[in-house]
C-alpha cells in the first residue's frame, strides 16, 4: 500500500482496545476504515490493508484479539 494510504489508515484507527472502541462514538475500527478506503477506490481489496496491519504487528505498533482488522494501535508513533 502507498505510504500516504498507510498514513491515512494509521491516523484513522484507534489506540483503544476493541471493547473500548465499541463504546466510543469517536473511534474507528480498522475494518471500517478499510471498507471506506475500498469504497473510495483507494485500494482494491482488504488484503492490501491487512498486509500493512501485519507489518505494524511485526514492528510492535499494532495488536488485535481475534480478527486482524478489529485491532488497535499500541504505539501511536
Amino acid at each position: 500500500m502507498k505510504k500516504e494510504l498507510e498514513d491515512y489508515l494509521w491516523s484513522q484507527i484507534s489506540a483503544l482496545s476493541y471493547k473500548e472502541i465499541l463504546y466510543s462514538q469517536y473511534n474507528r475500527l480498522p475494518r471500517d476504515v478499510i471498507k471506506e478506503m475500498i469504497e473510495k477506490g483507494w485500494i482494491n481489496s482488504p488484503q492490501q490493508a491487512w498486509r500493512t496491519l501485519e507489518k505494524w504487528i511485526g514492528k510492535g505498533k499494532y495488536d488485535y484479539g481475534c480478527c486482524l482488522d478489529l485491532g488497535w494501535k499500541i504505539d501511536d508513533n
